[in-house]
């Protein structure tokens, strides 16, 4: 066990489902929220270093998890942004809320994943 914990906050079940497989396989504790709101109460739990966060999900979105975040006063994780969107305004609002990567959904093959995760580790 690498010893690592990741939050993956994402709405799409099957997707968050194989981030978790794809994650747990490397080593990693992984911790699942289906929304924005879920994934506040998971961190106060969990405590994880790393968040791999969707942006347009129901209930609570990645802008108000980041802009709650924020105002928090606990030590913020590392946020990586997973979003297939192509709004480049969205994408800089992000970075500017706290994220400190942003990447494409669709091109991450599970290797990409793994390095990535890992490079935060």
């Amino acid at each position: 066990m690498k010893g690592g914990k990741v939050l993956v906050v994402e709405d799409e079940t099957d997707l968050r489902n194989v981030y978790s497989i794809i994650l747990e396989h490397a080593g990693y504790e992984v911790f699942l929220a289906r929304n924005g709101q879920e994934g506040l109460k998971e961190l106060k739990k969990a405590n994880p270093q790393l968040v791999l966060l969707d942006i347009f999900m129901p209930v609570m979105d990645g802008k108000d998890f980041l802009e709650k975040l924020k105002t928090s006063k606990t030590d913020l994780p590392k946020i990586i942004v997973c979003s297939n969107t192509s709004d480049q305004k969205i994408l800089k609002s992000m970075i500017e809320l706290g994220a400190d990567k942003v990447v494409t959904k669709s091109s991450l093959s599970p290797s990409d994943l793994t390095k990535l995760v890992g490079s935060y580790f």
